[in-house]
């Protein structure tokens, strides 16, 4: 019989809980990409859905920053005052600090141990 070894979740916005008998799925792999509330649910250790996932050893968690979000990181960039100015602009600095982290771990090879 096949298993089912890998799964990916992407932009399910809504997407809150994982279904109960997926701890039972012996997975090697989990992506779950811009599902912000999913995300937050399968935080390692404090999330309330990480029980249901702690079992599979890849796991990668990516959260990226709406369509609606990027005309502020446009202005920001930009240098223009729009949209709250400094407040914003380190909400924004703060946001995209967290998706280079995300994405370096993502991409970071599992065996090295250097920082980048």
């Amino acid at each position: 019989m096949t298993c089912l070894s890998s799964l990916k979740i992407g932009q399910c916005y809504a997407l809150e809980t994982l279904p109960d008998f997926l701890c039972k799925i012996p997975l090697q792999n989990l992506s779950i990409f811009v599902c912000l509330k999913l995300a937050e649910h399968c935080k390692e250790g404090s999330g309330e859905e990480w029980h249901k996932i702690s079992h599979i050893p890849n796991i990668k968690i990516l959260n990226i920053p709406s369509m609606a979000n990027r005309h502020i990181i446009k202005d920001i960039a930009e240098g223009q005052q729009s949209h709250g100015g400094a407040l914003l602009r380190n909400t924004v600095s703060q946001q995209l600090s967290a998706i280079v982290n995300d994405l370096i771990k993502l991409f970071k090879p599992e065996s090295s141990s250097s920082p980048i």
